[in-house]
């Protein structure tokens, strides 16, 4: 004979519990189904858990609006790179990008519209990568992106930078831009906070290079702050 019970997980089967004995030995029992009943029961409670620690790791590591991963990612992406020797990982790069007057956007359209184009710029650096297997993209504050090449960054990072711009640029109407700078974790970068410090800075060039050409005013960074001109 033999029996089966269903695995109920949020009103759906996941799979099924089964039982069965040998012609000649005597049929299961109301006790014998019991116990697949219970079997079946835990089961479901262990799937439950499972799935509700991978959403918790999920949110963990991920930012809710675009799904890329978000700092803590980051930072252990980069402490690993960082256990190697400079000469072993001097073909690494972070890309630190920045969208260029989200800030304007939140006050004059709504958030809604400043979450679009925080959505679009993720699709445009996913869109830029080369190599996904040696390549982590994280969104690190509001308006901030940053990605790392882990490998071959020496010959594609700048190119990929300025892929970036032009597929956010591209991806609606109106006048969009982010504004990319690119590091190297060579040996002018002994830590990943000197890397990151390195790309911001150079990221904050191409803002300012941008500002300028556009005739806009640019405020005075001296001091190392530079939030006044990201918004």
């Amino acid at each position: 004979s033999e029996r089966a019970v269903p695995i109920m997980l949020g009103g759906e089967a996941w799979g099924v519990v089964t039982a069965a004995r040998r012609h000649g030995l005597a049929d299961l029992d109301l006790h014998d189904l019991s116990v697949l009943r219970h079997l079946a029961t835990q089961t479901a409670i262990a799937l439950s858990n499972t799935v509700r620690w991978v959403e918790i790791e999920r949110m963990a590591l991920r930012d809710n609006l675009t799904g890329l991963a978000n700092r803590h990612v980051l930072n252990s992406v980069l402490d690993e790179i960082y256990e190697r020797e400079p000469a072993d990982r001097q073909d690494c790069a972070v890309i630190m990008c920045d969208v260029d007057g989200l800030k304007a956007v939140n006050d004059n359209d709504g958030h809604e519209a400043g979450d679009r184009l925080l959505v679009d710029a993720a699709a445009a650096l996913q869109g830029a990568v080369r190599d996904p297997a040696r390549t982590t993209i994280c969104r690190i504050g509001g308006d901030e992106f940053c990605m790392v090449i882990d490998g071959g960054a020496l010959l594609t990072a700048h190119e990929i930078a300025t892929t970036v711009e032009r597929l956010f640029e591209r991806s609606g109407e109106g006048d969009r831009s982010i504004s990319c700078g690119v590091a190297f974790a060579d040996h002018d970068t002994p830590t990943r906070s000197d890397l990151l410090r390195a790309a911001d800075i150079n990221q904050y060039e191409t803002k300012r290079a941008r500002k300028l050409a556009r005739g806009e005013p640019v405020p005075d960074h001296r001091g190392g702050d530079r939030r006044a001109l990201r918004d």
